[in-house]
């Protein structure tokens, strides 16, 4: 068991007295200190407690007593209830005293129920209306072994296993209680159920009977049965009572019975009432005479009113209604029935199948007349030949057809349009004949058709056209002529005479032409028509020729100008302004049929090469009739082309000869003319420098590039030319003076470069060209442009100056610059670190910066990584290192690679917040009091110390004092009692440490008491064998 609480006792402070009576010791022990009793609540599922108090102080005056305990020191485990602990003191002399403390712990944990049966449901065996239950209610206790079950302390529910339950629902209650009379309860609930149904007795049988006469319904009569339970009947309901109305059909009636406990049980029976009436049909008037539906041999026929059924029982059952023809098909208002007399018949049956039924008549009459089918039309048909008419035969005979009568072509008469009666193969008149075919049926209904005979005129007329016209000349200038026909063309038809009038002549396009007109040159066929009335056409033919005896007329091109040659030949390719054309004033543009040839009968075309010279062209052209025009074309070319010249190659480039700007110059070969008209005319070369000086090879040529021309004239004087090139090359390179080398510089302040200006400028000079100081570039190592008085950059610059002559021969010199590093890089050490606490039980802490420390150079930019930090002693330190108590500078130094060395600061401060582990001497057991005093000198059992992580051994720090505050030592007095001694001690950073122990002076010096001097001898007071002795007060000390 855990002990959550000790509990401390108060104190009780005991007077002790003495009597005053003789030396002996009479006097028990003193007892100080015996506490009051205690009281404990145990804590959940504890069944003991650890219980502290305080134990009483005991003396006696003889100094020497036994004392006995009942119990050992506190604290104590103790059980629930109350336990009394004892301290008796017995000194030598017999005198005892006793100090009692009873320890209460008290348990307020109520029992706990391991097995409480949960409410439960049971049916009761059949006929029975109660059930016997067994059931087992268990308990413990957190403190007592074995718990009191019991129901006996309920009224309403003590029940207990083995009890007899009925029918309902019973609550059981148990109680537990526990030695300390903590209760818990149980309680739960039995539902008994009653399973057994009710007994139904003398449930009657089933009945039929027929219903009363024009009734719906009858009676029934029965003897009504009984019904019982075990548990008691509820309620017994019927259906039915005897005195009711059973209709047509079964009727189930039902007796059910329930018992008090909702148990049902039900007895049925079945009343049958018999229909044995038909119901009663009315049907619709007679429907009078209808005409058949065009087309059919019946009609669609709607009743007066639909038939209607009522039965007694059923009521309306028109639903069932059913009418069927004389055939015994059904039939209903709006279907199709026969010519003739149809009589219906419309039956309905009720539920019981009793039939009820009604008859009426429909006629219905033929009003619709036969179809006749005529042949088709008789298509066209020509008159027999020297007539005005035709036997015709029909496609096929007439028929005719009636709905009711079927096949009633017999009947049939075929009448023309004046009412004459005909037949297939008769003679019919020229044009159109209507026949009618007509027939009528038993009924006198008459039908009939029409078809039509056509009777047509196929004869053309005869024509007559005039004779051919021979061969006539265009008019003059036109491509036509007008012709006048032999005679007038003339018509006749066999059936309209003459129909002169109606004749058209047309050419071969189609044209209507008449005698007189212009017709073109060619054959022109004339075609001559004519109708008859009956549009049939007669034609004839007759042929007009025109001829074409007119010239085409040929257009050359305009006069080409003068042409020259093309290069490099003696001709020209001489494009045509225009090409030549050729018109006929009957063929048209015949230009395609042009052809051109020159002087020497060549065929020619524009674009061709003509020699130089002038060329007359002839172009012809022939018409389709073979009629030829022409016309002539002059084409001059002209000599332009100068002669080609052929120069020497040019010469390379010759060094000037030693000492001068000239050289003499020996040409490669001498130069040549030729012309393409005149041939070789290299005589006629002349050559000249470019100052027009007539030159020749050998000749003395500046420095420089000469061009020379030579020219050269044809017959035509036409000039050619070449030219070629001549070059003397100066080669001598100009001399370049540089500045003498710059000594070391030191970088300007703040930057990695100096600004260094030369001991003199360069200079330059050329043999050709004198003073060429202005063309003196000087560049530095990287080739950038230099000059004196510029930027340059740590390290040695190698500076070349260079200078070229106009033929750009380049001569040069170097000297060097050194610029200096001088200045040390930037060191950023981390922002100042806070103060920081050592680490718990150490002398120092892990210091992180906060940030790491940096270094830049000028020159060499970042050089963070060559920072390295020491500390005060020399030692290499980074961030999250041990820093010792105090504070720690720390010196971060980078170098730049010209070992120029930049430094920074940082503080790191380690606080002391550790207080120093002090000592105390073990608590000083009980010590008496020095004799005749009240109190004791004590000596400490060992020297209290202190030590301190960071100052090792501060014992030299350590003050004690007492409750009061007062300094104390070893040796010291220390009163009666109870006396806690604290002992402090501060480190360097005063933190300050403690710790305490207990001094316990007793008194155990008996109390001096001083009895008055002996009483002498007393007599007796009279009649008495004593007498009042009158003594001094006893004095305590």
């Amino acid at each position: 068991m855990g002990h959550p609480n000790i509990i401390i006792g108060t104190l009780l402070l005991v007077f002790m007295l003495r009597n005053c009576h003789g030396i002996a010791d009479t006097e028990s022990p003193m007892v100080m200190l015996c506490s009051s009793d205690v009281s404990f609540t145990l804590a959940v599922g504890a069944s003991d407690s650890l219980v502290a108090w305080v134990a009483p102080i005991i003396t006696d005056d003889s100094g020497n007593f036994t004392l006995t305990k009942s119990h050992g020191d506190p604290p104590q485990t103790f059980p629930a209830g109350p336990t009394v602990v004892t301290y008796f003191a017995v000194d030598d002399a017999g005198n005892n005293a006793t100090c009692d403390i009873t320890v209460l712990v008290v348990d307020k944990e109520l029992p706990v129920f391991d097995s409480c049966p949960g409410s439960q449901t049971n049916t009761t065996a059949p006929s029975d209306n109660s059930v016997t239950l067994s059931f087992e209610v268990t308990a413990t206790d957190n403190v007592n072994a074995t718990v009191a079950i019991s129901a006996d302390a309920f009224v309403d529910c003590n029940y207990t296993s083995g009890s007899e339950f009925f029918v309902g629902t019973t609550r059981v209650c148990y109680e537990a209680v526990d030695e300390q009379d903590n209760k818990a309860t149980c309680d739960f609930y039995v539902t008994v159920i009653d399973g057994t149904p009710p007994v139904i007795t003398g449930c009657p049988k089933n009945d039929s009977k027929s219903l009363d006469p024009d009734s719906n319904s009858t009676t029934f009569s029965w003897v009504e049965p009984t019904a019982s339970d075990n548990d008691g009947i509820l309620s017994f309901i019927s259906s039915h009572n005897t005195s009711d109305l059973f209709y047509s059909g079964d009727t189930v009636v039902s007796y059910v019975a329930t018992d008090n406990s909702f148990n049902t049980a039900t007895c049925t029976f079945t009343l049958t009432g018999q229909d044995i009436e038909a119901p009663t049909v009315t049907c619709p008037s007679d429907v009078p005479s209808m005409n058949v539906v065009p087309g059919t041999a019946s009609s669609k026929v709607k009743w007066s009113a639909p038939p209607s059924a009522n039965d007694t029982v059923d009521g309306d059952v028109t639903a069932n209604v059913v009418c069927t023809d004389d055939m015994g098909n059904v039939v209903v208002s709006g279907g199709l029935y026969a010519v003739g007399l149809t009589t219906v018949t419309c039956r309905a049956n009720d539920t019981a199948l009793n039939e009820g039924s009604c008859e009426f008549n429909i006629t219905v009459v033929d009003n619709e007349a036969p179809s006749v089918t005529c042949p088709s039309d008789v298509p066209s048909i020509n008159v027999d030949p020297g007539t005005t008419s035709s036997n015709v035969t029909w496609s096929a005979p007439p028929s005719a057809n009636d709905i009711v009568d079927g096949d009633v072509t017999a009947n049939v008469v075929c009448t023309d349009d004046t009412g004459n009666v005909v037949v297939s193969g008769d003679l019919y008149a020229l044009g159109l004949t209507t026949v009618t075919c007509r027939a009528n049926d038993t009924a006198l209904n008459e039908g009939s058709c029409q078809f039509n005979i056509t009777v047509v005129d196929n004869e053309a007329p005869s024509v007559t056209c005039p004779s051919d016209v021979p061969s006539m000349n265009v008019d003059p200038g036109t491509a036509s002529s007008n012709v006048t026909w032999s005679a007038p063309p003339s018509a006749n038809d066999i059936v309209d005479g003459d129909v002169t009038a109606n004749v058209v002549c047309k050419d071969d396009l189609g044209n209507v032409v008449e005698s007189g007109d212009l017709y073109a040159v060619g054959l022109t066929t004339v075609t001559c028509r004519a109708n008859d009335t009956a549009l049939n056409e007669g034609s004839c033919q007759f042929n007009i020729t025109v001829v074409d005896n007119e010239a085409p007329t040929v257009t050359c091109p305009i006069v080409v100008p003068s042409m020259n040659v093309d290069p490099g030949t003696a001709s020209s390719n001489v494009t045509w302004s225009t090409p030549p054309t050729a018109n006929d004033i009957v063929d048209g543009d015949v230009t395609a049929n042009v052809v051109c040839t020159d002087d020497m009968g060549n065929v020619v075309v524009s674009g061709d090469l003509y020699a130089v010279g002038v060329t007359t062209v002839t172009c012809r052209a022939n018409d389709t009739a073979l009629n030829e025009g022409s016309c002539l074309l002059n084409i001059t070319v002209d000599d332009n082309e100068a002669p080609s010249v052929t120069c020497p190659s040019d010469v390379p480039s010759i060094n000037v000869d030693p000492g001068t700007t000239s050289s003499n110059v020996t040409w490669s070969a001498p130069p040549s003319a030729d012309d393409i008209v005149d041939g070789d005319v290299t005589a006629n070369v002349v050559c000249t420098d470019d100052m027009g000086n007539v030159v020749e090879s050998g000749d003395l040529y500046a420095v420089g590039l000469t061009t020379v021309t030579c020219t050269a004239n044809d017959t035509a004087l036409n000039e050619g030319s070449c030219l070629f090139n001549i070059t003397v090359v100066d080669n001598e390179a100009p001399s370049v003076t540089c500045p003498s080398d710059v000594p070391s510089m030191n970088v300007d302040p703040g930057t990695a470069s100096s600004n260094v200006t030369w001991s003199a400028p360069p200079s330059a000079n050329d043999i050709v060209d004198g003073d060429v100081t202005a063309n003196v570039v000087c560049k530095d190592d990287l080739g950038n442009v230099v000059e004196s008085g510029d930027l340059y950059a740590v390290g040695l610059t190698t500076v070349t100056c260079r200078a070229n002559d106009t033929a750009l021969n380049e001569g040069s010199c170097q000297f060097n610059i050194t610029v200096v590093d001088n200045e040390a890089p930037t060191v950023t050490c981390p922002i100042v670190v806070p103060s920081m606490n050592v680490d718990p039980g150490t002398a120092s802490s892990n210091v992180t910066w906060s940030t790491p420390p940096t270094a830049n150079d000028i020159v060499d930019g970042d050089v963070t990584a060559n920072v390295v930090c020491t500390d005060d002693m020399g030692n290499v330190v980074v961030s999250g290192d041990l820093y010792a108590v105090g504070v720690t500078t720390v010196t971060c130094r980078a170098n730049d690679t010209a070992l120029n060395e930049g430094s920074c600061l940082l503080n790191i401060t380690v606080d002391d917040n550790e207080a120093p582990s002090v000592t105390c001497p073990s608590d000083v057991p009980s010590i008496n009091v020095d004799p005749g005093t009240t109190s004791s000198n004590v000596t400490w059992s060992a020297p209290p110390s202190a030590n301190d992580i960071v100052d090792g051994d501060v014992t030299a720090n350590v003050v004690c004092t007492d409750d009061m505050g007062n300094v104390v030592e070893s040796g010291d007095l220390y009163a009666v009692g109870l006396t806690t001694v604290t002992c402090t001690a501060n480190d360097t950073a005063l933190n300050e440490g403690s710790c305490l122990f207990n001094i316990t002076v007793v008194d155990d010096e008996a109390p001096t008491l001083t009895c008055p001097s002996d009483v002498p001898s007393m007599n007796v007071d009279p009649g008495t064998a004593s007498s009042n002795v009158t003594c001094q007060c006893c004095v305590y000390r």
